[in-house]
């Protein structure tokens, strides 16, 4: 028998199904990256140490944006009135698109090219990311005041964020693998497109309502 939803409780399934569907495909994102970031700029010929170098830039950029976003989020304000919503739209679009853009930097390219291509897009991820990650934290204090109710999403979250990782972790292994033979970068877009397929949910079913 399926349990009845607490009487308490404030938000639908079908919200809470869309809010655990974002931490799936954020987080085959965010492992793409932290798995296989530097295994792809070593088979495409970047010095180690010089992408370790645009890497530290990059978490001193990802220390500052963290403010920046915090100012930003709280002074803008949407015509729709909403907070969270229009910044998990964008999330929704940018950080898949700036995954892919990382993992297509051109093998035929010169070294100062690719460290270039890696430098501004690995900036635009981080930031993408800082987008994708603040409002989604937010939005559960704006669906729910009931403290049980955020605790229980909050946690149950965690079980299809590590699913996520898990899958992402199968398709790079299979598709990358001598038997199928793929690049990183068709991988990435396959990645890109789940994630982003089951981040978009959450903009249409999920509710601001504190």
């Amino acid at each position: 028998m399926t349990k009845p939803q607490n009487p308490l409780w404030q938000t639908s399934k079908t919200e809470r199904k869309s809010y655990y569907s974002y931490f799936f495909g954020q987080n085959m994102i965010y492992h793409m990256i932290a798995g296989y970031l530097t295994t792809f700029l070593l088979l495409i010929g970047v010095n180690p140490v010089k992408s370790a170098i645009v890497m530290l830039i990059v978490k001193v950029w990802d220390a500052v944006n963290d403010a920046i976003f915090g100012v930003v989020f709280d002074k803008i304000k949407f015509k729709s009135n909403q907070k969270y919503i229009p910044w998990l739209k964008i999330a929704c679009a940018l950080t898949p698109a700036s995954t892919i853009a990382i993992f297509v930097i051109p093998n035929a390219a010169s070294e100062t090219v690719k460290l270039i291509w890696f430098a501004l897009a690995y900036i635009v991820w981080d930031t993408a990311y800082t987008i994708c990650d603040v409002p989604a934290f937010g939005i559960i204090t704006s669906m729910t005041s009931n403290i049980e109710e955020r605790n229980t999403i909050l946690s149950l979250k965690g079980i299809t964020a590590g699913v996520g990782m898990a899958l992402t972790t199968v398709l790079v292994t299979v598709l990358i693998g001598e038997n199928v033979g793929m690049g990183y970068g068709p991988v990435s877009v396959i990645v890109a497109v789940i994630a982003m397929a089951t981040m978009l949910p959450v903009c249409k079913n999920c509710k601001e309502r504190n």
